[in-house]
């Protein structure tokens, strides 16, 4: 487990190696949920890429930056993914990632 500092809150960032321990409530399957009440942030990890998984966390700080400033996007998944997706392309590709600050087991 690691953690990381969103616009100065803690949060948890944890791995897991099934898509239904990321879902706080354990009954649905998801690639990464962020519990805004406890500050954590789950991720699915098992057999997916690094890549992956660092989009997925992306994705999931973005989700807590939205929710701490009230951004109130539109529609709120579809940006965020969007958003993710750009940053995480546009970081990889000049450079910026020099190695990495999650968990691949």
């Amino acid at each position: 487990m690691k953690k990381i500092n969103i616009l100065g809150k803690p949060y948890k960032l944890i791995y897991v190696n099934s898509p239904y321990d990321v879902d706080i409530a354990r009954k649905e399957a998801y690639w990464g949920q962020t519990d805004e009440w406890t500050r954590e942030i789950r991720i699915y990890k098992r057999n997916r890429s690094n890549e992956d998984i660092f989009e997925v966390t992306l994705h999931e700080i973005i989700h807590s930056i939205a929710d701490i400033l009230d951004l109130g996007f539109k529609d709120e998944e579809k940006d965020i993914n969007a958003l993710s997706v750009a940053l995480a392309d546009t970081l990889t590709r000049n450079n910026f990632l020099k190695g990495s600050n999650y968990e691949k087991d």
